[in-house]
């Protein structure tokens, strides 16, 4: 059950604000399309920005030079290569601003003054003649118009491309190679045919026509954000990410010798006495070298992953430069040229593919890109004058530049080596993704990018979270099953991968162990068909149906008029709920869900599909029902038995702002509610400064409950509010308290509450929303309001037959609920058990049928502050230690306590651990499904059967 205080208000003003976000959602699509047409435009625009700004970066050496015999005779090569160093900081510092500008303004906002900027600078350039004037435009003015062409570009790729994501780099970055190849050449020729000047404005009018598509070509997938910070929570857990900063680390020292050989190779062959012409040919032989080399990392790292490639890159690229020492004639500086452009020339698209991958929201890819780059900016900016510095303290000679920066690039390899490591254990079983993702595709077929969801997909977020918000964990694939022979391959697939499934029905789960790090999430809620039996006796049933939806299900089918014993929270999964037990307003005379299910198919740990029954596989039958969600199985259908509802009578009594009442009523509540005949189920909702009662006479009248409810004193304790109503429908009973406040004609009842689509929840923030085919069970009745996610933080006990309350405890914990932060908007809910002899009942897990007497809750809103979340974890923590020599150590499953303080498997399974630990054993020895508080196939340490 939930409270009653989330109104149709509320849920109504979530429905318009989800309304938004899911159009925007249906028209990303849910992952990177990884091809077509819109997809290979970027790259292609990608291709020309890198020709024309990486290409005039990689150009520089020409520059230098040229500027040293030309242009700044009087300056030393350490002081020229200032000007390219500064380019290439601003280049990498600009990640700060231009990076989260792309993130929330798009793509154009950056491109189009980019292009104007870099064409500006080279036209300006061709005019100037002191050191000066050559630092404020080539270096600043051209430097910014490169970053702002840079980030856009490499930000907009991984929105595109997942599997082909190192193809599709190692495309664009190729554009740097040919033009490194390309500006050279021409730079070289023209300075002797046109002179410094027009050579410029030439450059610049040719950048101006190839950028000018790029502004086209380049679009992003993903919407920006609608917020210009990113949030705090997100923004900590990319400060506190190991793997990340490792792999900055490595990045800065890698960056730091990586660019020296392009700016000092030709002098380097000049200091030899090879010649001006070849010297100033080598760019080009290394940029030709880089050009095969981006395209072949960018295909290896599609088969090896990004990490490995990049450190192979950087290890192979540090030895061959520390072998420049002993390489001083033409053939071995050639030689040098083609190979260290080869191993180079993919890093700079392999650092950014490297951030994709370890990035799970690809919204804040441009935030990340724009840390890492700043920080590699100090050896971008340092690097080339260090190496010119190195050369000057040494007479001419280069060997200390060499090794300088053949040393640190080997250092930085290392550092990535770590990076890498840090990775694999936070998720476990990465390598595998890839291929754990392909033989998904293969089982979903054509649908398969419309029913995966992936780390980098915008929804993710979205899709990864259930109701209770406050958890973080990361699976490696979601996916979305729609027959139980997808569900058995879909085991398949996580076996054959080395990693563990995770099932998932309706996205209760109070911890969120339906979606755990590292897994394959096997989401089953579009396995949601009902087919009622010809005789209106039974029902087969998707598993991964909602309550909710089921209702509304069996209430088209006006032939039987029959419905189902099962709780009032419409957004709650039939397999969950079933797997706890299925508590409900019917159970004290008809029984608990579990006690209505006549068979289920299960889906096993080696993917085999099997009926368990009383008949068949009776132990796994046994176990199913009330023996824990998704331990032992995969159960895609139930068999349940339906039963026709009666006409009943409901109660509602209220008592606000009246603080004396609030101990005399829970008192009496304890003792009148659980000892009234079975047909009368009873809970008590406390708040704050409100105490109400909800009450069902199953199958009774109006005058019967009045009856009932004038005996029972209750009317006499302060001046309650009291709604007593009579002729309630089956659906009217669920609705009552939440929406409906009376028993109403059946043609005038608004179920809408109970015709749940397969994805119940609100949306999270500016996140967007995951959908996959969202038909309700009926278009006759409008589709439900969101359910309102938010930060849960719940406990929950049952009290024993044979130990009541003393009543210093009940006032104890009135007096909590009273004392809590208003804004945790704490509640308790306390139900009325003790279930009749006489009721349904069946063989089966659920341990504390006959010994609770009453069940009591505790629930909170938690906070995304720390400091007022701590205080509410430790009155909780309180709570608890204050209750539990009262009631011992019984918990009810379905509300599971990542902190309870008892033994978790005996507080929630009670006498049933041993014999369910060896119906584990006996169907999932190995463990294959499993979740922190999940049935063991032996007896953990301490526990003795």
């Amino acid at each position: 059950m939930a409270t009653p205080s989330r109104t149709k208000e509320a849920a109504t003003s979530s429905l318009a604000l989800r309304h938004g976000v899911e159009e925007e959602a249906a028209a990303e699509g849910q992952g990177p399309p990884d091809g077509g047409l819109k997809a290979w435009m970027v790259v292609a625009g990608g291709f020309l920005t890198y020709f024309v700004t990486f290409g005039l970066l990689n150009s520089f050496g020409t520059f230098q030079a040229y500027y040293g015999t030309h242009v700044l005779p009087e300056r030393s090569a350490s002081a020229i290569s200032w000007i390219g160093s500064v380019q290439l900081f601003l280049l990498f510092i600009g990640g700060l601003v231009f990076g989260p500008l792309f993130d929330t303004k798009g793509a154009r906002v950056l491109l189009v003054p980019g292009t104007v900027a870099l064409a500006l600078a080279l036209m300006l350039m061709s005019v100037c003649r002191q050191y000066y004037q050559f630092i404020l435009t080539q270096s600043l003015l051209l430097g910014v118009g490169v970053a702002m062409l840079f980030y856009p570009t490499i930000s907009a790729i991984p929105h595109w491309f997942h599997r082909r994501r190192g193809l599709a780099m190692g495309v664009v970055v190729s554009g740097s190679s040919l033009g490194g190849m390309a500006w050279p050449l021409l730079l070289d020729r023209l300075f002797g045919a046109v002179g410094f000047g027009w050579t410029l404005r030439i450059v610049g009018f040719i950048s101006l026509a190839l950028l000018a598509p790029a502004c086209v070509f380049i679009v992003p997938r993903l919407p920006p954000r609608r917020r210009g910070d990113v949030p705090k929570a997100e923004m900590r857990a990319v400060l506190q990410d190991t793997t990340f900063w490792l792999l900055v680390t490595g990045m800065l020292l890698v960056m730091w010798g990586m660019f020296i050989p392009l700016y000092y190779l030709p002098l380097y062959g000049m200091h030899l006495g090879l010649g001006a012409t070849f010297s100033n040919d080598l760019l080009t032989i290394l940029n030709a070298g880089s050009l095969v080399g981006r395209v072949l990392s960018g295909a290896l790292a599609d088969k090896i992953g990004s990490f490995n490639t990049a450190i192979l890159c950087s290890l192979l690229s540090g030895i061959v430069l520390l072998c420049l020492h002993a390489m001083r004639t033409k053939a071995a500086v050639l030689a040098f040229a083609v190979l260290y452009g080869l191993f180079s020339g993919g890093l700079i698209s392999l650092q950014t593919a490297c951030v994709a991958q370890i990035t799970d929201n690809m919204q804040l890819i441009g935030v990340k890109i724009g840390l890492m780059m700043a920080v590699c900016s100090i050896g971008a900016l340092t690097g080339s004058p260090i190496g010119g510095a190195l050369v000057a303290a040494n007479g001419g000679e280069f060997y200390g530049l060499i090794s300088f920066a053949g040393g640190i690039l080997l250092a930085g390899t290392a550092i990535l080596g770590s990076s890498r490591w840090t990775m694999g254990r936070r998720l476990p079983g990465a390598v595998a993704a890839d291929g754990l993702y392909d033989c998904v595709a293969g089982v979903l077929g054509d649908t398969a990018s419309q029913r995966i969801v992936r780390p980098q997909d915008a929804t993710y977020l979205d899709a990864r979270l259930g109701e209770a918000i406050q958890y973080d964990e990361l699976p490696l694939l979601i996916s979305y099953a729609e027959s139980a022979s997808e569900v058995g391959s879909l085991v398949q697939c996580a076996q054959a991968a080395g990693v563990k499934a995770v099932p998932r029905s309706g996205g209760h789960s109070f911890t969120a162990f339906s979606a755990l790090n590292g897994t394959l999430v096997v989401d089953i809620a579009h396995l949601n068909d009902v087919v009622v039996s010809d005789d209106g006796q039974s029902a087969r049933v998707g598993a991964g149906i909602r309550l909710g939806a089921l209702y509304t299900a069996l209430a088209m089918e006006e032939e039987h008029d029959v419905s189902f014993v099962g709780g009032i929270c419409p957004t709650v999964g039939l397999a969950g709920f079933l797997g706890s037990g299925g508590f409900n307003m019917q159970q004290r005379s008809q029984g608990l869900a579990v006690d209505h299910v006549l068979a289920a198919r299960v889906v096993l740990a080696d993917g085999r599909t099997v009926v368990a029954s009383s008949c068949s596989h009776p132990d796994l039958f046994w176990a199913l029902r009330g023996g824990g969600g998704g331990t032992f199985g995969i159960v895609v259908e139930f068999t349940l038995a339906l039963t026709r509802i009666p006409r009943s009578a409901m109660l509602l009594m209220t008592w606000s702002n009246d603080t004396a009442s609030r101990f005399p009523v829970a008192r009496r509540f304890l003792d009148w509610a659980p000892r009234q005949e079975p047909s009368f189920m009873a809970q008590l909702n406390i708040y704050r400064d409100t105490v109400s009662l909800q009450a069902m006479h199953y199958g009774a009248s109006r005058a019967a409950l009045q009856d009932l409810v004038d005996r029972s004193g209750l009317a006499d304790m302060g001046r309650p509010e009291v709604i007593v109503a009579g002729g309630c429908s089956a659906h009217n009973a669920r609705l009552f308290g939440y929406t409906v406040f009376d028993c109403v004609p059946d043609n005038e009842l608004d179920a809408s509450i109970l015709n749940v689509a397969p994805d119940p929840f609100s949306p999270v923030g500016d996140h967007p929303w995951f959908q996959y085919d969202e038909a309700p069970k009926s278009d006759a009745i409008p589709p439900a309001a969101p359910w309102e996610r938010f930060h849960r933080l719940s406990k929950s006990f049952f009290v024993d037959k044979e130990a009541p309350l003393p009543d210093d405890v009940v006032q104890g914990l009135v007096d909590r609920v009273a004392a809590a932060d208003e804004a945790s908007e704490v509640w308790a809910e306390w139900h009325a058990w003790n279930i009749s002899d006489a009721a349904a009942s069946s063989p089966n897990a659920f341990p504390w049928r006959d010994r609770a007497y009453a069940h009591l809750e505790f629930q909170m809103h938690g906070s995304e502050d720390e400091a007022r979340q701590a205080t509410y974890e430790a009155w909780f923590a309180e709570l608890e230690s204050y209750l539990r020599p009262s009631v011992g150590p019984a918990s009810y499953s379905g509300y599971m306590d990542a902190d309870i303080s008892t033994e978790p498997l005996t507080s929630y399974y009670g006498d049933s651990v041993c014999r369910l630990i060896e119906v584990k054993k006996a169907y999932d020895p190995d463990e294959f499904f499993t979740n922190p508080f999940s049935i063991p196939a032996s007896p953990p340490e301490g526990m003795y059967c």
